[in-house]
C-alpha cells in the first residue's frame, strides 16, 4: 500500500546523518541487488515488496 493509509514508510538509510545507529529489520526488491551482494544474516529477506 502506498499513500496516507501505508503503515511503513521506506528511508535510504544514506540519507541520515548517522545510519550507523539504525538497525535493519528485513531485506526488501532482493530480486534487484547486484550479483556480488549475499547477504550473510537471518532476517527475512523479500524478492519485492513485503508480504
Amino acid at each position: 500500500m502506498t499513500g496516507p493509509e501505508a503503515d511503513e514508510v521506506d528511508v535510504t538509510v544514506c540519507s541520515f546523518d548517522h545510519p550507523e545507529i539504525v538497525m535493519p529489520t528485513d531485506h526488501t526488491w532482493t530480486e534487484d541487488r547486484l550479483p556480488w551482494i549475499h547477504l550473510a544474516d537471518a532476517l527475512p529477506a523479500y524478492k519485492q515488496n513485503r508480504g
